[in-house]
């Protein structure tokens, strides 16, 4: 299913490749980089564009091992051109995994250090892309799991239960969910 809130679904925790397996790290934010790798690596074909990539990797599996985030300005198109290669490896018997690395893990505790000024407007404009797809119920989606979570524990309206910044990661999660949901991907 999975809808705004919903459990995500978890990828598999060991797979077996029935055909190449390609490694690609430490992207860091950079498409033309990211995009340069995976042609090299013959998954990625010429006939696509930034909206459509072609999958030419067969039953290639690729890992993408860590460090998506970071240095770069490009964080969430890479992401959402490896899903989207995901889908079409999938119906050719290949694959794409995405792990995280230290730089996932720095974002996700919350340091920041390393974003640069055109990552967090990326994330502004897909932020704001998903509210205006989404309207109200995506906002709602944010208050509605504090308030949800203050009645299970039983905390005042006085106490906050969330951070007042929440981490990129819990709102990236609620983006990239409804952004699923919505495209499919």
């Amino acid at each position: 299913g999975g809808g705004v809130g919903a459990a995500p679904a978890y990828p598999p925790l060991r797979v077996t490749a029935p055909g190449r397996v390609v490694a690609l790290g430490d992207i860091h934010g950079d498409i033309g980089q990211a995009r340069r790798a995976l042609s090299i690596a013959g998954v990625l074909g010429a006939g696509g564009d930034a909206v459509n990539p072609e999958w030419v990797g067969g039953n290639t599996t690729v890992v993408q091992v860590g460090d998506v985030l970071d240095r770069g300005d490009d964080e969430i198109a890479i992401l959402i051109l490896l899903q989207k290669l995901h889908k079409q490896a999938e119906k050719q018997g290949g694959a794409v995994y995405i792990l995280n690395g230290n730089h996932e893990v720095l974002n996700v505790s919350g340091d920041f250090r390393y974003v640069t000024q055109g990552a967090f407007q990326e994330s502004m404009r897909f932020g704001e892309h998903l509210v205006n797809l989404f309207g109200k119920a995506f906002e709602d989606a944010f208050g509605g799991a504090e308030e949800d979570a203050r009645k299970k524990t039983g905390q005042g309206a006085d106490r906050p239960l969330l951070p007042r910044r929440p981490t990129r990661a819990a709102v990236g999660h609620e983006l990239h969910s409804a952004y699923r949901q919505r495209y499919g991907v």
